[in-house]
């Protein structure tokens, strides 16, 4: 810990009675304690809110203080690094993020083999002419950049994509047109209120990363981003979807995962293109019929959210491999499920699950299978019959037994069975060493919680 560190942390112990500790990864909550586990910082006892979040927010300044002077004197070492590299043809990633250059090096011509360069956390004002004859390069990494709005940019049609998260943008900047063969940007962590149309003018433009955006798509227009194939929307605070996202008929992806949505419109079939969609984490309480009507999709995420039953018209969609559907209400299954050929990965786990349809052991192409965390008292038997399945879950539940039989599936790699009803010891349950001894001699990890 640096004398700095150690000054401060005492000021901090000092003024609101505190604890030190060295820790290292997240916040942890108790009701008399905070813990922070980067780096090193403290633990707060009998401290009011305001003290708290007063602490913590000193801290964060402080942490960022310090990361920016450590990653000053990162950069100015390979900074020095690279102009010393006799063979500058060879790098492929150039890192001149929290670098104090305002231009970039001329050395960087040399480089004919370079695919990506970070200027994050700097302050170059212009990416200029000579990049065009880079042809490898097509990333450029911006975000964090210390004077972006005044940032210019010679007429570059290697560059593909670029990224210009966590800028405070509100609107797109004047150079972002200057890409003509942009594909993919990224502006997440910003403060627009709206999808800027004015990206309409990079024709090449497909994927749009706009997280984590205080967005309002209330009288959003999209029409002239309708070339988008992937569209995340993700944590922007929305409680619904406009119907003008509809008219992007041309998206592959779409992610409105961590908002506050409670109703998918019935329009979402007109996304026919779609392959794979994301929810996770809103209020949603069912799906509308039409919502089975996307028949090519591939991947479905309905992590927590409030769905209590699935139509029996999910059997409609047929591509479907990966399906999560963790954290809800649900109860029942449709048998239709079974009729699902092309599923891998199922997760039901958290919900309310007491029973299987028959129909699953139809599931030849199955290998994930997480059913913890319901309310199952009696092994699934449909279970055995797939003959490719690599990882099930069947822990915190009620059971008090498993089958025989389960040792037959040879294509087992993982088996939880945690937390459930099983004496192991009793005469019923002689049988379950066996199980676990023959499934480890497959090669399955195996974990019982009976150790």
């Amino acid at each position: 810990m640096t004398i700095r560190r150690i000054i401060f942390a005492f000021a901090i112990a000092t003024c609101f009675n505190t604890l030190l500790f060295a820790q290292s990864g997240m916040f942890m909550k108790s009701d008399t304690m905070y813990l922070y586990k980067e780096g090193n910082l403290f633990v707060t006892l009998q401290m009011s809110d305001k003290q708290r979040d007063s602490v913590f927010n000193i801290y964060r300044k402080q942490r960022k203080e310090i990361q920016t002077i450590e990653g000053k004197r990162k950069a100015e070492e390979r900074l020095a690094n690279y102009r010393g590299n006799l063979r500058k043809d060879t790098l492929e990633h150039l890192d001149l993020s929290y670098t104090s250059l305002t231009v970039l090096p001329s050395f960087i011509s040399e480089c004919n083999n370079l695919k990506m360069l970070d200027l994050s956390h700097s302050n170059i004002s212009k990416l200029p002419k000579f990049l065009k004859s880079l042809d490898s390069l097509d990333r450029v990494d911006l975000s964090n950049h210390n004077n972006i709005h005044k940032l210019k940019s010679a007429k570059l049609k290697n560059i593909e994509e670029i990224n210009l998260m966590n800028n405070k943008l509100t609107k797109l900047p004047k150079f972002v047109k200057r890409l003509k063969s942009l594909d993919e940007i990224h502006l997440s962590k910003n403060n627009f209120n709206k999808i800027p149309t004015k990206l309409a003018r990079n024709k090449n433009l497909y994927i749009l990363k706009i997280n984590e955006n205080p967005l309002d798509l209330s009288d959003q227009r999209f029409k002239r981003l309708a070339r988008l194939k992937k569209l995340r929307l993700n944590k922007c605070g929305l409680t619904e979807i406009p119907p003008s996202l509809f008219v992007l008929t041309n998206l592959t992806e779409l992610q409105f995962s961590e908002n506050d949505i409670i109703v998918i419109p019935d329009d979402i079939s007109k996304l026919s293109r779609l392959k794979s969609i994301a929810f996770y984490n809103n209020r949603i309480k069912e799906l509308p019929e039409s919502f089975y009507d996307l028949k090519e999709l591939n991947s479905i995420d309905l992590y927590y959210n409030e769905i209590e039953r699935i139509s029996p018209k999910i059997k409609s969609l047929e591509k479907l491999k990966i399906l999560y559907l963790s954290n809800n209400k649900v109860y029942s299954l449709p048998d239709e499920l079974g009729q699902m050929q092309s599923l891998e990965e199922v997760y039901l786990h958290h919900n309310r699950l007491s029973s299987l349809p028959k129909s699953i052991a139809n599931l030849y192409q199955l290998r994930v299978l997480h059913l913890n965390h319901n309310r199952f008292s009696d092994f699934p038997e449909e279970i055995l019959s797939l003959a490719n399945l690599e990882d099930l879950d069947i822990s915190n539940n009620q059971l008090q037994t498993i089958p025989e039989a389960l040792s037959k599936l040879e294509q087992l790699q993982l088996f939880f069975c945690i937390d459930n009803d099983i004496d192991i010891k009793s005469r019923e349950n002689q049988h379950i060493q066996d199980v676990v001894a023959s499934l480890q001699m497959h090669g399955t990890k195996v974990s019982m919680g009976t150790d």
